[in-house]
């Protein structure tokens, strides 16, 4: 069973959580949020037994294996980053960067990280996500410039 926290505690956070909740493998250890209220509330939600408002808590948390992080977009990186060097599996929200170099720089990170027992994981997400539209799909994967930028193309 692997053993999770919650970064975020906004609505798809809450959604995911609240899947991920139904899966006899997950166990939801804690909830992190820059608002305490907003943390308790999620982790009550879910049955948490812990809930954190400074992100050092989780990576100090030696019953948390992994993270997802659904905080807004420009968050992810630095929070994927500080994740894996605390030696946490990590799954984010898309999009996983703000760019092409980001999400390499992310890459990276976890594959100089892993010696094959944790924090060597980092999940990306797939053109082939069943809740996205086939012409939503195609300009999402179309969106890469080359330029280190990443931006949808128009339809």
């Amino acid at each position: 069973m692997l053993r999770w926290a919650i970064i975020g505690a906004g609505r798809i956070a809450r959604k995911v959580g609240m899947a991920m909740k139904q899966s006899s493998s997950v166990d939801i250890r804690a909830v992190y949020a820059r608002r305490p209220v907003a943390a308790q509330e999620l982790a009550d939600a879910l049955g948490a037994p812990h809930m954190y408002d400074v992100l050092d808590g989780v990576w100090q948390d030696d019953t948390i294996d992994a993270v997802y992080i659904a905080l807004p977009n420009h968050l992810h990186a630095s929070v994927a980053f500080a994740a894996i060097a605390a030696g946490k599996h990590v799954l984010i929200e898309k999009p996983m960067g703000c760019s092409a170099t980001e999400v390499a720089s992310i890459q990276q990170a976890a594959h100089h990280a892993g010696s094959g027992d944790g924090g060597d994981d980092v999940s990306i997400p797939s053109p082939n996500s069943a809740d996205i539209s086939d012409d939503r799909r195609r300009r999402y994967w179309r969106g890469a410039t080359g330029t280190g930028e990443f931006r949808l193309s128009p339809r």
